[in-house]
Parts: C-alpha cells; sequence; structure tokens
C-alpha cells in the first residue's frame, strides 16, 4: 500500500493520496463486517461440510448472506458520497469528483482480504494458496497502479484493485 500511495502521490498529490486511503478505508468497513459474518458464522460450517455435497448449498448460502447485503451497503455508501464525507471530514478534505466511485467495485468481490472468497479456502485446508496470494495481492496492485499510463490514475484505481484481488 505504501508503494501504491507513493504512485499516487507522484503523479497527484499527497491530498489525493488521502482521499484515496479514505475511500479504500471505507469500502473496508463493508468487507470487515462480511470478513465477520464468514469467520464466525460461515467458516465452522464450510468446514463441516467440506468433502460432501452440502459444500456447495453452504457456500451459496454465504455468498447470499455476504455479497449481496455488501454491494447494497457499498451502493449506499455511494450515493451518500458527500454527506459521509463531510461526516467524516472537514471542508478542507473533500472529494468532489465523481471518479472515486470506481474505488467501491471490486469490494463485492473481494469483500475484505480475509473475507468471502477466503473462507471457503480455509474451509478446504488451501491455506498455502491463500498465503500466496494475500501476500502477492498488494504488490500487484502497486505494480498495475505503477504500470498505468493514465495521467490521473485515480480514474483507474477501483479496476486495478479489482484485477489484483480477482489475481
Amino acid at each position: 500500500m505504501v508503494a501504491a500511495r507513493d504512485v499516487v502521490a507522484a503523479r497527484m498529490s499527497w491530498h489525493d493520496v488521502g482521499l484515496l486511503q479514505s475511500l479504500l478505508a471505507r469500502s473496508d468497513w463493508v468487507g470487515n463486517v462480511a470478513a465477520g459474518v464468514m469467520a464466525v458464522y460461515f467458516l465452522p460450517r464450510l468446514s463441516a461440510a467440506h468433502g460432501t455435497p452440502r459444500f456447495a448449498a453452504e457456500l451459496k448460502r454465504a455468498a447470499l448472506a455476504t455479497i449481496l447485503p455488501s454491494a447494497l451497503a457499498l451502493a449506499a455508501i455511494g450515493a451518500l458520497h458527500r454527506p459521509v464525507f463531510s461526516l467524516l471530514y472537514d471542508e478542507t478534505f473533500r472529494d468532489d469528483r465523481r471518479d472515486g466511485r470506481p474505488v467501491f467495485s471490486p469490494a463485492p468481490s473481494r469483500a475484505s482480504p480475509h473475507g468471502c472468497r477466503s473462507m471457503p479456502l480455509y474451509a478446504m485446508r488451501r491455506t498455502r494458496s491463500l498465503a500466496i496470494g494475500e501476500f502477492l495481492s498488494m504488490p500487484l496492485f502497486a505494480a498495475l497502479l505503477a504500470a498505468c499510463r493514465d495521467a490521473d490514475a485515480s480514474k483507474a484505481v477501483g479496476a486495478l484493485w479489482l484485477a489484483a484481488y480477482l489475481a
């Protein structure tokens, strides 16, 4: 994340870095709640169902209980973008651009690094794959951001964030 912040700061400003970080943090609010539900409620159920025909049904139930509400919450935060910023920050820290919203797009897909996509893999004891993926996802995001030739890299942040986490 430090490298990603450096890329954004070099192309724009530290103010834009702060705005980017605040957008990412707000998407993490939603993702962390989804991850908590997955870890506390669904991980034991998925683990117990691993290797049985019930696994697919449990996974579908977990996805419906976390991904859809996460997407709705992120849409609400996106729709209330200006009031949320006004509530959290003073008038010197404003993001009046509309292109900051794509940062929200990957959050339902990843629902935090330890969220919806990870719990089925934990239940199947595929922790090595998880560790490698988590270890490499942030450097991949920073590399994609550095390779982005858009003068205003903030426009591409959401898509690059999504690409890194899907990879």
